[in-house]
């Protein structure tokens, strides 16, 4: 409810707040990101979020360059100043030979780096379809990440339109998202959502493969918009019902509520099918067994030998006495050497 999510949300906007008094960038982005993440309802608009996230990682990148090396101060001043794309080839040239001239004082993993970046480049520049998510698990080159990713966006939304000059990446995405609801253009508000989704999101690996994602009910409801239109009504039931999980309020629930009613009344027996399946889920699939039946091949069928137990053997063995000697057998004592 919006009680609770205000409840969750006050105490770490309140961190942030004070993170960012103190001046600790690094503990004040992370806050922003887990804001970014949350499943519940949006005190605070999304776009206004990632508008502060961007602008955290711009500061963060002036207020410390790229840790290449203090020697040669060259190769920090190449690193530092690198922002358009089109300047990562000559960028790596440069850093290439500085590496031959001094050798171990830059560091290689940067170059490495700088490649990943320019191939990623590269791809856009020709038309390919790049990933997004270029901000995870990453502290440099923080301005030009930021750079590639406002490039890759359009190809990612099937767009032929970029973020204006002094649009962030959040407010554009913001812009789009509105603009897809008012023309319930549901594919592209689907893709504008997981875009600022995928941008926001810190670290793919916390939620686990387990966890829901807090776009899947939209993408469920798109979904069932496909299975209707195909003709296949009671798994688009099943999908309308699943796109109801949505918890902050980005499904359409008045459009979903006619699509059913729709469904019951020109295809009720579809319907019935599809409610049975969703109140009466089918059970899991197990998972396939990694081993053939007769694994392992050839096993020893010798049956073991039958251990006699412990109280057959103490019935079957003679009781243990111990020997008495009489005074006849007593063993004398040793006489003592003279």
């Amino acid at each position: 409810s919006k009680m609770d999510a205000a409840i969750h949300f006050i105490p770490l906007w309140q961190d942030f707040l004070a993170q960012m008094h103190a001046d600790n960038v690094k503990a004040a982005r992370k806050i922003l990101s887990d804001l970014g993440e949350s499943t519940s309802y949006p005190i605070i608009p999304r776009s206004e979020i990632l508008s502060r996230l961007q602008a955290l990682y711009e500061a963060e990148a002036k207020a410390k360059p790229t840790p290449v090396s203090l020697i040669p101060d060259k190769a920090v001043a190449i690193c530092s100043a690198l922002v358009n794309p089109a300047d990562i080839t000559s960028a790596i040239d440069q850093l290439k030979a500085l590496r031959q001239e001094f050798s171990l004082n830059v560091d290689p993993a940067i170059i490495s780096e700088l490649d990943g970046l320019n191939s990623i480049y590269k791809q856009i520049e020709a038309g390919v379809s790049t990933p997004i998510n270029l901000l995870e698990n990453s502290s440099r080159f923080v301005a030009l990440r930021l750079e590639l990713i406002s490039l890759a966006l359009s190809r990612y939304l099937g767009l032929e339109e970029h973020p204006q000059p002094n649009e962030t990446i959040g407010q554009f995405l913001d812009r789009l998202i509105a603009r897809a609801k008012e023309a319930k253009n549901w594919p592209a508000l689907l893709k504008a959502v997981e875009a600022s989704r995928t941008i926001a999101t810190r670290n793919s690996s916390i939620n686990g493969p387990s966890s829901v994602s807090p776009w899947m009910p939209l993408r469920s409801f798109v979904i069932g918009q496909n299975q209707e239109q195909a003709g296949q009504y009671s798994s688009a039931v099943v999908s309308y019902q699943d796109s109801l999980r949505d918890t902050e309020k980005v499904v359409p629930v008045d459009v979903v509520r006619d699509r059913l009613a729709t469904i019951k009344t020109n295809h009720p027996a579809d319907f019935e099918e599809g409610m049975q399946r969703v109140l009466n889920p089918p059970a899991p699939t197990p998972a396939p067994n990694r081993y053939p039946p007769n694994f392992p091949p050839r096993v020893n069928r010798t049956p073991p030998v039958a251990l006699p137990s412990a109280s057959a053997i103490q019935s079957e063995s003679p009781a243990r006495q111990t020997p008495t000697l009489t005074p006849q057998e007593e063993i004398p004592s040793p006489t003592p050497a003279r």
